[in-house]
């Protein structure tokens, strides 16, 4: 859909009685900045399911640099996509296999903030607790570890939460 999405500002004070309001407006196209006529892409483009396949082909390759790259290139470009959440997820696990534990935890966080009810969420949970082990945190692995224990109890991540002593061993 090519055509201008609306702006909407949400203003308030938590917890205030009639403080919050939300505006919903139209870009203005008098405000000096010209609007784009070229179209967006769409989550429909059959060139963004070749991109996301093809960094994950480069992923399954052990080529996590250049994964790292087509995925942000894939976010930039498709960021409506359904696929957003497994880009998001998998650039964590390239960062995860490089042993860049840190950036891996920010990519997983973004995840679980972004997308808290998605199908990668558990996973991702699981990720920031080993992620956490691994940078000597075990108070903060165990808060990742609960919390996916608590709201996905169910999930394959869950069953993979490692034990007290497969902790000490990563």
């Amino acid at each position: 859909d090519p055509a201008p999405r609306p702006v909407i500002r949400a203003r308030g004070v938590p917890h205030a009685r009639g403080g919050d309001t939300v505006e919903e407006t139209m870009p203005e196209e008098s405000a000096g900045q010209p609007q784009s006529q070229a179209p967006r892409p769409s989550a429909l483009d059959p060139d963004a399911r070749r991109a996301y396949d093809a960094a994950l082909a480069l992923v399954n390759g052990k080529k996590y640099t250049q994964a790292l790259d087509a995925f942000a290139a894939f976010l930039l470009k498709y960021p409506d996509h359904p696929y957003v959440v497994n880009a998001m997820y998998w650039r964590g696990e390239c960062y995860f296999a490089q042993g860049d534990y840190v950036r891996a935890s920010d990519q997983f966080e973004g995840v679980v903030a972004r997308f808290p009810l998605g199908g990668k969420t558990p996973d991702a949970l699981l990720k920031l607790g080993i992620c956490q082990q691994k940078l000597g945190n075990p108070q903060k692995a165990a808060t990742y570890f609960d919390k996916l224990e608590r709201e996905w109890p169910r999930s394959d991540a869950a069953r993979r939460v490692p034990t007290a002593s497969s902790a000490k061993h990563p």
